[in-house]
């Protein structure tokens, strides 16, 4: 479905029995508001990126705790001092619930490392939520 069908999202949303994630629908917090009072979805990736940055980012994640919405961090083609922001994001907003930043496998080795960066990690520690890290494993 296209990411400007709200009017379907809603449609799917109130006729699936399993949870409804809007993605592409959600650039702003006017998405994400008009999101919530359609009832067009379950769940809302919030992508920093997307969203122009880590203010625009936390309104929509506060938006969506007050209506008991979950919420997932993603990310687009990013460096990884973006996923790094995107960490610290996740780990800051207890409705944040998932948690997809594969970004660094998508992208060359880091210029400014000094060892090659082999994989990245995202670690996660639920239901405490009291960890959430990302490690840089790799040869020099």
């Amino acid at each position: 479905m296209r990411a400007d069908d709200l009017d379907g999202l809603a449609h799917v949303t109130a006729n699936v029995g399993l949870p409804v994630m809007a993605d592409e629908a959600v650039h702003t917090y006017r998405d994400a508001l008009r999101l919530v009072n359609m009832h067009a979805c379950d769940l809302i990736n919030i992508k920093l990126m997307k969203t122009g940055g880590l203010s625009q980012a936390t309104k929509i994640a506060e938006l969506c705790a007050g209506y008991g919405i979950d919420c997932m961090v993603g990310c687009m083609i990013e460096a990884p001092i973006s996923l790094a922001a995107a960490v610290a994001f996740a780990s800051a907003h207890a409705n944040v619930q998932y948690v997809d930043l594969d970004a660094a496998y998508m992208i060359a080795p880091d210029a400014t490392c000094r060892r090659r960066v082999t994989r990245w990690t995202a670690v996660t520690s639920r239901p405490s939520r009291s960890t959430i890290s990302v490690r840089a494993v790799g040869a020099k």
